[in-house]
């Protein structure tokens, strides 16, 4: 497989950080020394260079990229919490968990598995004009009697 040419060590730092390590933009800028709207900017301009035939080609080695980092950190975590009972609560063990559960959302991204969120926006409408009306009426009339009554 052929990377992009037109690609520097940034757009890679870039795209491994957003891409490969699921950070966040504002990580991503502030490890790549840029603003984060200006490394979404570019990585979104650099993946739409990318000729579609060749789009399904990196998903297929991102994936690749993921089970070879899910196989080592399963073999990790199968080292750490097997050789010693301690270790089973230390935090290395969480942090393999947690890195597994990235490499999972990772890879439901790149496979386009999760759903679209459905959002219910519902609204009513309400007809503020007669009891705005009524207001000013009640008030009218307040003040009518108020001066009346003096």
């Amino acid at each position: 497989m052929r990377l992009p040419k037109k690609w520097n060590e940034l757009d890679w730092l870039i795209y491994e950080q957003r891409i490969t390590l699921a950070k966040t933009w504002r990580d991503v800028g502030r490890h790549a020394g840029k603003s984060h709207e200006y490394c979404r900017q570019r990585l979104l301009q650099r993946l739409s260079e990318i000729p579609q035939g060749d789009v399904e080609a990196y998903r297929n080695m991102e994936l690749e990229r993921l089970d070879t980092r899910e196989g080592r950190l399963t073999k990790l975590y199968a080292s750490v919490t097997l050789g010693d009972p301690v270790m089973r609560e230390n935090s290395t063990a969480v942090s393999i968990i947690k890195e597994l559960n990235n490499i999972s959302k990772i890879r439901v991204q790149l496979l386009g598995l999760a759903r679209p969120v459905q959002v219910d926006v519902s609204h009513s409408v309400v007809d503020t004009t007669r009891s705005i009306a009524d207001v000013v009426e009640a008030y009218v009339a307040g003040a009518a009697s108020t001066k009346t009554s003096k």
